[in-house]
């Protein structure tokens, strides 16, 4: 469990390391104390039982042996930070053990730290990097999770107000669309324009599909963080180049990298589309944007005009989305 502290450069702040690894100098005098022995280092290190009973991982599933008292203490380390939501404290990560011991807790928050509010992209970057380091453990001992902390409190998403204009930033000239939602009579919901990339992976183990590239959904999520990426370090230019531009939709659209890598790897017919309009789907209600997923709706529903979403699945691929309006 790590979390991260906001500064000049992002802080790591372990909260949980020694959780009852076999490796360690307290564990290993418990375990010779109880007739047993570590082989090996790190991810690697496997338990012997006493003269007799067989090799068994960390988890020790030998009955026999296990009667007689505990091998492992497994105790938690236990840490308390108060959390200042967004203001001091950015997100916490947890991930599995393969991945804290590949990747060293302030690696973790680096990695993470290039994701800002993106929390699949930020945590496939993590185990990516993990996986890079151990290359011989299994793709499933990887996992990391990503808790991203909103503005506000806990009450963060609910008290924000999308349309409310930034201190010192003035009214925008048009209003949001508006489109009469089937599902909630009398009420009204505002739309947002949006332009996307999507691209398509095979399912392992699915029948071939012509229509979709080779690539696998990791692969196809590694692509698109790349391409998060680009934009990010883009952006620095746009402001440098067209600094008079105040608002970050008008900066978004001065975007010729997003036109070119649109018309490269996006699928959707969009990307066919001539000029400033490549990729852009428009003015899209939340009720059109649940139908592609709800995932898809969720994404967006954080975004403020200039925001690139997360990694987003869909029914036709994967997804990333940036509101212009």
């Amino acid at each position: 469990v790590t979390l991260c502290e906001a500064g000049p450069r992002s802080v790591a702040v372990p909260l949980g390391r020694a959780q009852g690894r076999c490796g360690l100098p307290e564990e290993r005098a418990l375990l010779a104390r109880a007739g047993g022995s570590v082989l090996g280092e790190g991810p690697a290190a496997r338990v012997v039982g006493p003269a007799g009973s067989s090799r068994v991982s960390r988890t020790l599933g030998e009955p026999a042996w296990k009667r007689q008292g505990a091998a492992l203490t497994c105790n938690p380390e236990v840490q308390a930070s108060r959390l200042s939501w967004a203001e001091r404290h950015l997100f916490l990560l947890l991930a599995t053990t393969p991945v804290g011991e590949a990747l060293g807790a302030q690696e973790m928050v680096a990695a993470a730290s290039g994701f800002a509010a993106q929390p699949r992209a930020a945590c496939g970057e993590v185990v990516s990097r993990a996986m890079a380091r151990s290359p011989c453990s299994a793709p499933g001992q990887f996992t990391v999770v990503e808790v991203w902390f909103l503005s506000g409190g806990p009450n963060g998403m609910e008290a924000r107000d999308e349309e409310a204009p930034e201190v010192g930033r003035e009214a925008p000239k048009k209003k949001a669309k508006i489109v009469a939602t089937v599902a909630l009579p009398g009420r009204e919901v505002k739309s947002a324009r949006l332009r996307h990339i999507l691209v398509r992976y095979q399912e392992p183990g699915a029948v071939p599909d012509d229509r979709k590239p080779s690539r696998t959904r990791q692969e196809a999520e590694a692509l698109l963080r790349a391409l998060l990426t680009e934009f990010r370090d883009e952006l620095s230019e746009l402001k440098r180049r067209f600094g008079k531009l105040k608002r970050p939709e008008e900066l978004a659209l001065k975007s010729e990298r997003f036109l070119r890598r649109c018309k490269e790897h996006s699928v959707c017919p969009t990307a066919q589309k001539g000029g400033g309009m490549c990729g852009d789907l428009g003015w899209v209600s939340r009720e059109a944007q649940r139908k592609l997923s709800r995932e898809f709706q969720e994404a967006v529903a954080v975004l403020r005009p200039g925001d690139w979403s997360d990694i987003v699945p869909s029914a036709d691929g994967l997804h990333i989305i940036q509101r212009i309006a």
